[in-house]
C-alpha cells in the first residue's frame, strides 16, 4: 500500500513532520508538531479528514473561551460553597460520578492493590479511607460511615 506523503502539511494547529509507522489497520502514523509546542503521533486518516486538529490544546482553549462568556459559571468561580451541601458535606462524597464503576458512591476498585477502597470525606477530612478484599465489606463500611457521619450532619 502506497503511503500519502503529508510532510510539512498543516492540519488545523498541527504540521506533519515525519512518518513514524504503519498501524495494523494500514493507516500511517505521523509525528506532528502542534502550534502550542507539543509533539504527538497522529493517525494520518484523522489528520486528513479533520478529525484531529491539535494535540488536545484546541479543546482546552475552546472550553476556556466558553467559560469566559458563561455568566452563571463566572459568578460561581472561586466559590467553594458550591462544592458542599448546606450541612458542610461535599457533594462528591454523596453523589455517584460518571467514572463510578462499582455502582456505590465512595467505593472503587484499586487495580494496583487488587482491593476495594471505601472512602468518605466530611469537613475536608477522610473519616473513612480503608481497603478491602471483598466488595461487600467495602460497601458495608461505607454505609456504616454514612450512618455515623452523614446522619449526624443532616440532623
Amino acid at each position: 500500500m502506497q503511503r500519502i506523503d503529508i510532510t510539512n502539511q498543516r492540519f488545523g494547529r498541527l504540521i506533519a513532520i515525519r512518518f513514524v509507522e504503519r498501524k495494523s489497520n494500514g493507516n500511517a502514523i505521523w509525528e506532528c508538531a502542534c502550534d502550542c509546542g507539543k509533539v504527538k503521533n497522529i493517525d494520518s486518516y484523522a489528520l486528513r479528514k479533520g478529525i484531529t486538529q491539535s494535540c488536545g490544546c484546541l479543546k482546552i482553549d475552546s472550553v476556556k473561551e466558553r467559560y469566559k462568556t458563561n455568566e452563571k459559571f463566572q459568578s460561581n468561580v472561586g466559590n467553594a460553597d458550591n462544592l458542599r451541601r448546606s450541612d458542610g458535606v461535599y457533594w462528591a462524597s454523596v453523589t455517584k460520578g460518571k467514572k463510578n464503576k462499582s455502582g456505590v458512591v465512595g467505593v472503587s476498585f484499586d487495580e494496583s492493590k487488587n482491593k476495594w477502597t471505601a472512602r468518605l470525606m466530611v469537613d475536608g477530612k477522610y473519616v473513612l479511607l480503608q481497603d478491602f478484599y471483598d466488595f461487600d465489606e467495602a460497601v458495608d463500611a461505607r454505609k456504616a460511615s454514612e450512618l455515623i457521619y452523614l446522619k449526624s450532619k443532616a440532623g
